[in-house]
């Protein structure tokens, strides 16, 4: 369980998954959700919704308390190829 979390009921086998896992994106709907913190952690999702669950393909996560502050935009470096279903 990651440090901070604060969904208790997360498990990585339930709700992780292989990419090669993954349905066609061809008839799904994808959605870009954002969290934009300043003081508290900022996280993007890149996701794809297929009528039953929700498939996160790429995140990005920043933590300025523990980083060198905040990000400026044009700063930002690549999004990670975490994957989840929930």
């Amino acid at each position: 369980m990651a440090e901070g979390t604060i969904y208790d009921m997360w498990d990585d086998q339930e709700n992780t998954f292989d990419i090669s896992e993954m349905p066609s994106l061809r008839d799904m709907r994808r959605y870009l959700a954002v969290d934009y913190g300043t003081s508290n952690p900022m996280v993007f999702l890149d996701g794809s919704f297929d009528g039953h669950a929700m498939w996160i393909t790429n995140e990005y996560y920043y933590e300025s308390a523990k980083k060198s502050g905040r990000k400026q935009i044009g700063n930002m470096p690549t999004i990670s190829k975490r994957s989840s279903a929930i």
